[in-house]
């Protein structure tokens, strides 16, 4: 169950967390 539940929150928390940096690094490099 530790597996299933780590793999799930850790997997989601990864995959927005570069889009969110790639996508704030150009809106501050803008301006």
């Amino acid at each position: 169950m530790s597996d299933s539940a780590k793999s799930s929150p850790t997997k989601t928390d990864v995959v927005p967390s570069p889009q969110m940096a790639i996508n704030a690094i150009p809106l501050n490099t803008i301006p």
